[in-house]
């Protein structure tokens, strides 16, 4: 029986855990059906790197930095908290992509923040809050965010109409999680005076049109033209007098234009403002689409875990990307590009040969909620392992058995670890080892 697990990113554990539920959820499918024998093969499954990735965000802040900031360099805060999942799917790196080069890596221009920082921002420390692309909000935060907006701090709103879905802390998962419909949706809405509409909602509204970028933004988007199809819009019949509302992309066709992005420019008794995007799955939360240093880190996580979880063949969707269409994403699924050069993930698929070569067997899996452990029996009498964090990257302590006779990291480069090593230095992308018989987690 073959399954195409097509899927977003695999940075979380709540993922990697959801990888391995399906997967098990089929197998349950088979043996009610009498078919328990049966080996599962996966005969498609990837992540595309089509050039446009993330660049729909990109233009909707950078256009909004230069609209509202257009003579300073604001202070940037980004929540980024392990318990909160939509902000785990994505690397720091990510949500510098969406910034112009003077905040790479500057923490005192950008600051990621956690939830308790969120639940007390002001705009004495910062000017603009960008939340990780989702329909989510952690509920108790609003308030927090609601006052942050009417003091006169920017809030940056990306991935399809927010504050759809409640989100609340779970003390005994110890996160973050999506309860269902948000109750308080239209509530939270009116407080931010932020109006959508969708076709389910209004006579006379398209599913989906064609997203371009407004006339006024033209030339800053240098030609860039957005990768998506509108489906939820915007207007301004919320707004107080004063309040403006500006469009950085529309939706449109022949009969039919409204905002799928826009900011709401505060200046009646509120006074900061409201950037805001409908575009989702641009970033690859729930859709197969990555950058390419991202599609190595998935391709291996993907491979290890599938056979961990049973999966007796596995195969990449694709292995050359023809490359004809820059945003469509089926032409970037390839590990090398149409002329043959390498990828990052051409790599990692190498590295995994390597780790794990042909008639290894025996694969198991152990996670935690700051690691992943796998391991195997190679063909040459050695165990093989494969580690790495779902979080963000830390030194976890170890206690290893035997000797580690090779070090590398998942794109093939030797990592140096000394014999006696108690403590590794993980991040999502996967360490691998070869010689001990057993390692754990202290």
């Amino acid at each position: 029986m073959n399954i195409h697990p097509y899927r977003g990113g695999m940075t979380t554990r709540r993922r990697l855990e959801q990888f391995a539920s399906e997967i098990d959820a089929f197998r349950q499918a088979l043996k009610k059906r009498n078919l328990p024998a049966k080996p599962i093969w996966i005969t498609e499954m990837g992540w595309a790197t089509p050039p446009t990735f993330g660049e729909d965000n990109t233009l909707v802040v950078s256009v909004a930095l230069r609209k509202l900031y257009p003579n300073q360099t604001p202070k940037i805060a980004i929540f980024y908290d392990k318990r909160y999942d939509p902000a785990q799917a994505y690397s720091p790196s990510d949500f510098y992509n969406y910034l112009p080069d003077v905040y790479r890596g500057n923490s005192s221009l950008a600051t990621f923040i956690s939830v308790e920082e969120l639940g007390k921002i002001s705009v004495k420390d910062f000017d603009m809050l960008i939340m990780p692309p989702s329909e989510t909000f952690p509920s108790d935060c609003f308030g927090a965010a609601e006052e942050f907006v009417k003091a006169g701090g920017t809030l940056v709103l990306l991935g399809g109409v927010p504050f759809y879905y409640e989100s609340r802390f779970d003390e005994k998962a110890e996160r973050y999680v999506q309860t269902g419909p948000n109750p308080n949706f239209e509530k939270n809405l009116d407080a931010l005076r932020i109006s959508w509409y969708a076709w389910w909602t209004r006579k006379d509204v398209p599913e989906e049109v064609p997203a371009v970028v407004a006339p006024e933004f033209a030339n800053e988007a240098n030609g860039y033209s957005p990768a998506y199809r509108a489906g939820r819009f915007f207007d301004g019949a919320k707004l107080k007098d004063g309040d403006e509302m500006i469009s950085i992309v529309n939706g449109q066709n022949e009969s039919f234009n409204a905002s799928s992005a826009c900011i709401y420019k505060f200046n009646s008794d509120y006074k900061g403002a409201i950037v805001i995007s409908s575009a989702m799955g641009v970033d690859g939360v729930v859709t197969n689409r990555s950058t390419v240093a991202n599609q190595a880190v998935f391709l291996s996580q993907s491979y290890l875990l599938a056979f961990a979880n049973g999966i007796e063949r596995y195969f990449w969707y694709e292995f050359q990307a023809p490359e004809r269409d820059d945003a469509d994403p089926e032409h970037h699924f390839g590990i090398v590009h149409q002329q043959l050069d390498p990828k990052p993930g051409f790599f990692a698929y190498q590295t995994l040969s390597k780790a794990r070569p042909a008639g290894s067997r025996g694969d198991k899996l152990t996670l935690s909620d700051d690691l992943c452990i796998v391991s195997w029996d190679r063909p040459d009498g050695q165990k093989g392992w494969a580690l790495w964090t779902p979080n963000v990257p830390r030194e976890i302590p170890f206690e290893i058995d035997g000797a580690i006779t090779d070090a590398f990291d998942y794109l093939g480069n030797k990592v140096s670890v000394p014999e006696d090593a108690n403590k590794l230095n993980l991040a999502q992308g996967v360490l691998y080892l070869v010689g001990p018989n057993q390692i754990s987690a202290r």
